[in-house]
């Protein structure tokens, strides 16, 4: 019997979100608001809470031992108050808490970040040991010290999923992550990341099928299903085919669009683990995100 549903590996950073209303690159923006939240892992985390608090979920990363850390902790510890059976196992051996400076333009719904790596990057061999029906690996483009052996451990134990968090790859970054595909389950990427990973397969070109090629590349080599998100819709590929399913457009709301892409992860893993169909799972996900965000509204915090 498993000890966990879920576990989630990595990315522990601190969020420092300043609201802006319209963006101007080259010039001074003033901020209409500013809060700091856990990051993508606690946005996962805040997701389950409002879809299901009942989830056994364990939380594994690597924090530093400064004052970023000590409030990650903490933001941390607030959203388990209320999932009685999540956990946190962190690793404060030492180094920096990674944070992220986080731009949410509410004007247009869209949101840039400026990340300074620490210590969550370096999960590595024995970090990877929770006894769980699914584990998920938070944005696997940043995980320097995983393996192939790695994953493919942890696939003996149950389902394996991993998100993306860099909208650009170097090539020797790419090459190590097509190595990990075979071993992955179920990829979720956005459409950015996903045109990063194939453009070169496709010798640059890069037109309105970005989503469908990216899907059947990807497809062909993960073990089961790549999903190709957007804010329009999804795209799924599976052994070299890919369907796609469209998304209603949030455009007449200004909203704080923090978290999207993970609210989109743990949404489709959550009906996943209860047993819905891919497609089933890919529509819950587009309309809980949507929702979740509509609910959210403008300047709030998370």
């Amino acid at each position: 019997m498993k000890n966990f549903d879920l576990a989630i590996y990595g990315n522990l950073i601190l969020d420092r979100v300043y609201f802006i209303e319209g963006f101007m690159a080259g010039t001074s923006n003033e901020a209409v608001g500013s809060y700091s939240a856990a990051g993508s892992t606690g946005n996962m985390l805040r997701a389950f809470r409002d879809m299901d608090p009942s989830k056994k979920i364990k939380i594994v990363g690597k924090i530093g031992s400064d004052e970023d850390g000590d409030i990650l902790v903490e933001k941390m510890s607030d959203l388990l108050k209320a999932m009685p059976n999540c956990s946190l196992r962190l690793d404060r051996s030492g180094g920096k808490t990674s944070s992220a400076v986080i731009l949410s333009d509410v004007r247009s719904n869209t949101r840039t970040s400026i990340v300074e790596w620490g210590v969550c990057r370096s999960l590595a061999g024995d970090d990877f040991s929770v006894n769980a029906s699914w584990s998920h690996l938070m944005y696997l483009d940043t995980l320097d010290n995983i393996t192939c052996n790695d994953i493919s451990e942890l696939s003996k134990r149950g389902v394996v999923s991993a998100d993306l968090c860099l909208g650009r790859h170097p090539q020797m970054l790419k090459k190590r992550i097509f190595s990990y595909l075979e071993h992955i389950d179920y990829l979720i990427l956005s459409d950015v990341e996903a045109k990063s990973l194939v453009q070169d397969i496709k010798n640059g070109i890069w037109r309105s099928y970005c989503a469908e090629e990216a899907a059947k590349i990807l497809g062909a080599i993960v073990k089961k299903a790549v999903v190709v998100h957007s804010p329009h819709g999804s795209t799924v590929g599976s052994a070299g085919q890919s369907s796609s399913f469209s998304a209603k457009y949030i455009t007449d709301k200004s909203l704080n669009v923090l978290g999207a892409g993970d609210i989109f992860a743990a949404s489709f893993i959550n009906r996943m683990i209860e047993g819905d169909s891919i497609a089933e799972s890919v529509a819950y996900a587009h309309n809980n995100t949507t929702t979740t965000l509509r609910n959210r509204g403008k300047n709030e915090k998370i």
